[in-house]
């Protein structure tokens, strides 16, 4: 059995999105920079009159959906923060987990919820901290130096059972 505790707050939980926000980044570069280069294309190379319009609308169109996902992922992490404090009633608290081999459960509530690990969608890792995402959309957020019963090589180990896990 593992015992953690984690430190939730704004720097955390901010950390912790980083990863899980990669993908969505990365489509919004690659769909930008497309857009832009069809419009370039056909301001520079075509030139013709519906070109220029046609170039002009896909370059306002690239910045547009740029600027929309950016704000979509800010605020997936501020809505993450707001649920934090709506269900503790404030900006920042310690998560007392345990782990076993099959759930991870909040040892200050013996009535809470359980999470099982037959339930994981992904998981991620960033230099402090090691993530957990469940099929019902919660995210667990795991301190890797927070460990008071166990290590996160440890946690890795029994997570391997269930994910891909490094």
């Amino acid at each position: 059995m593992l015992e953690n505790k984690t430190l939730y707050n704004r720097d955390t939980i901010h950390e912790a999105m980083k990863p899980l926000n990669r993908p969505m980044m990365i489509y919004a570069y690659i769909v930008t920079a497309i857009l832009i280069l069809l419009g370039a294309y056909q301001l520079i190379i075509i030139r013709t009159n519906n070109a220029i319009v046609f170039g002009v609308a896909l370059v306002l169109i690239a910045f547009i959906n740029y600027r929309s996902i950016m704000k979509r992922l800010k605020g997936r992490e501020q809505s993450y923060l707001t649920s934090v404090r709506e269900k503790k009633g404030t900006e920042e608290y310690t998560n007392h987990l345990v782990i076993d081999e099959t759930m991870i459960r909040n040892a200050l509530d013996p009535n809470g919820v359980e999470m099982h690990h037959e339930d994981i969608r992904s998981t991620a890792e960033t230099q402090n901290l090691f993530m957990i995402r469940y099929k019902t959309g919660k995210l667990v957020i795991i301190d890797k130096n927070g460990f008071s019963r166990g290590s996160v090589q440890e946690l890795k180990e029994i997570l391997r059972k269930y994910t891909k896990v490094k």
